[in-house]
This record gives C-alpha cells, sequence and structure tokens, in this order.
C-alpha cells in the first residue's frame, strides 16, 4: 500500500523572512524546525463527494500525532474512520480502508483513503460504532468547515477534529482529551511567539550596532 504525501514547503530564507515581518505569514514557526511532509491531500468539494459516496464507518479512532510544523511536538490530532464495506458489491472490494482526517494550519483539511490508518502516532481511544455512521454525517461537516475560510488558525488542530467526532456522536467520549489538546497548542504557540521575539530582539540589537558603527 502507498500513502500519498505532499513535499513541504522549503523554509524561508532570511531575506525573504525579513520582508515579510508584521504579515500574517510571520505567525508561521519557520526556521530551525523539523517539518514534516504535508500529510494526505486537500479536501475541496470533490473530495467531499468521495468522502459522501465511501456510504458509512463503522469504527472511529482518534491519534496523537507529531506536528508539521514541528515534528518534536505529538499533538497533531488525527481521526481515522473505518470505511464500512461489508456486504457491498460495487467492485472495490472488501478489503480494510481508513479514512484520515485533520487540519494543517496554512495549509488547510487534509484527508487520505488507503489500507493504512496512521503511519507514526499514538492510538488516543477506538470507538465501534453499534451499526454504521452514515458518510453524510461527516461530509456535512467538511462542507461547512470548507466555507469557514480558517486555515490560519492554529486550534483547528484540535478544533476540526473534535467537530468530526461530535458530529459522529461521540464528543463525550474525547471530550477531556481535546481540553488537554488546546492547552497544549496554546503552550506550544506561546513557546514559538517567545522565541521568535527573542530571535527579532537580537537581530534589532545587531542593526542598531551596525548603525552606530557607521555613524562613527
Amino acid at each position: 500500500a502507498r500513502s500519498v504525501y505532499f513535499v513541504a514547503p522549503r523554509p524561508l530564507r532570511a531575506s525573504s523572512a525579513m520582508s515579510i515581518v508584521g504579515s500574517r505569514a510571520c505567525d508561521l514557526p519557520c526556521g530551525g524546525r523539523d517539518r514534516s511532509p504535508v500529510p494526505g491531500r486537500r479536501i475541496d468539494r470533490a473530495a467531499i463527494n468521495i468522502i459522501r459516496d465511501m456510504w458509512g464507518f463503522d469504527l472511529l479512532s482518534v491519534f496523537d500525532t507529531p506536528l508539521y510544523e514541528d515534528a518534536s511536538r505529538q499533538i497533531q490530532v488525527v481521526v481515522v474512520l473505518s470505511v464500512w464495506t461489508h456486504g457491498r458489491d460495487d467492485g472495490e472490494g472488501t478489503g480494510e480502508m481508513y479514512l484520515r482526517l485533520e487540519y494543517v494550519p496554512y495549509v488547510g483539511m487534509r484527508y487520505s483513503h488507503s489500507p493504512q490508518s496512521v503511519l507514526k502516532g499514538d492510538l488516543i481511544s477506538s470507538v465501534r460504532f453499534p451499526t454504521p455512521l452514515y458518510s453524510h454525517h461527516v461530509a456535512d461537516l467538511l462542507e461547512e468547515w470548507l466555507e469557514r475560510g480558517t486555515e490560519h488558525q492554529y486550534e483547528a488542530i484540535a478544533k476540526f477534529p473534535q467537530d468530526i467526532v461530535r458530529a459522529c456522536g461521540e464528543h463525550s467520549t474525547f471530550e477531556d482529551h481535546f481540553k488537554l489538546s488546546f492547552s497544549r497548542i496554546h503552550d506550544w504557540r506561546d513557546e514559538v511567539k517567545r522565541e521568535r521575539e527573542k530571535q527579532m530582539a537580537t537581530v534589532a540589537l545587531g542593526a542598531a550596532s551596525v548603525l552606530m558603527c557607521s555613524v562613527q
């Protein structure tokens, strides 16, 4: 089985990074971080139609995986749904297939559909539905998110999977973990902000020293 990945964009050069200081792009954790490949494919209306045509799911799993922006932090929340295939005769076979859903800031909603669930990550918990969950519950939720335009919100790392779990009727099962996930994301963002402020202060001090030397 082969998982589909997109190549992560190259880090900005120092000159390019300085040119966007103060812009929204500067909110990205950039420089010196171990980035992973962007997972899966972009969720657009065509992808939502594909997911809607999956008919149903029989197992819901939630994983914590490494962040795309910082692979040393395992706080990316991923929802994996096992596609229900029993009794279907549509030429797709009856092998186990998984729908993986997650949100990458500044990239958007991502999905993959393959025999593999999660390549690297910690399983938080799984819930098997007594009867298959119709896929339109998930597809309708994805349509709502597609219309929101929240590509720049880091809280969506947890908010997006939380809404999927809620659409599946299992919010209470994972409620405590999502509270922990939001806390971890906020702590990580605060640390990134402090690190960037320190770097900018160093750059400003160096520029002032150069200016003083030039004046003298």
